[in-house]
């Protein structure tokens, strides 16, 4: 009698595995960021607005005296409103300073003392980080976020390793067409608060086409241990 035994999953077949899911969330990126740079600037505005409110009113902002933003890409929520707030309110503002291998730092805020990167936004030019624990709240930059406060960035890694061992608050302020169901890798750090333009959500609904959808419908029924 012959026996049929089950084909052995191989390091070759996990690796075609997570290269299919880093396929789809690449594609999920591009898609959402299409989505993104295709606002129309006056409802943006709004929007920005509206999420400058929420997150003042946060009891998390309120009892803040370090807070971290980053300085935004155009088509990302405008922190120069954000920026203006809490130095208006008293509080000590840093910014973001990225270096190779996914090393990240927070800067003391100086507009007179940037320089440009390669990724065509401005930093600190001074590398005097701010120690973590002196950090109370963290506005965290994104692409994609679902539910659970999980994000998908720019592929970097910077924050989810900034954040592994960060113990103070976390916030992020999302468009509509940023939220999205999607499984975290197991290294991937979670945002404790997410801030919706709930105004707009069905207003402006997320009119999403990724390439390879069946795999996206794959990929969402996995889970990860």
């Amino acid at each position: 009698m012959i026996v049929d035994k089950a084909k052995k999953t191989t390091k070759s077949d996990f690796g075609s595995f997570f290269d299919m899911i880093n396929l789809w969330k690449i594609n999920l990126r591009k898609t959402v960021l299409s989505q993104l740079t295709s606002q129309e600037p006056e409802t943006k505005a709004e929007i920005d607005k509206n999420l400058l409110e929420k997150l003042i009113a946060l009891p998390a902002y309120k009892d803040a005296q370090v807070i971290a933003t980053y300085l935004a890409f155009p088509h990302e929520y405008d922190t120069s409103l954000l920026i203006k707030q809490a130095l208006k309110d008293g509080k000590r503002l840093l910014i973001p300073k990225t270096y190779k291998q996914g090393q990240m730092i927070f800067v003391d805020y100086d507009p007179d003392n940037l320089v440009a990167t390669s990724f065509g936004l401005m930093e600190p030019a001074s590398d005097l980080a701010v120690e973590k624990s002196e950090i109370d709240l963290i506005h965290v930059p994104g692409v994609v976020f679902n539910a659970e406060g999980y994000r998908i960035g720019y592929g970097a890694g910077y924050y989810d390793r900034y954040l592994s061992d960060f113990e103070g608050e976390t916030v992020s302020t999302v468009y509509p067409c940023q939220e999205m169901d999607f499984i975290p890798y197991s290294h991937d750090i979670a945002v404790r608060e997410i801030l919706h333009a709930s105004k707009w959500m069905e207003e402006i609904p997320c009119n999403l086409s990724i390439v390879g959808a069946h795999d996206a419908d794959f990929y969402l029924s996995i889970s990860f241990k």
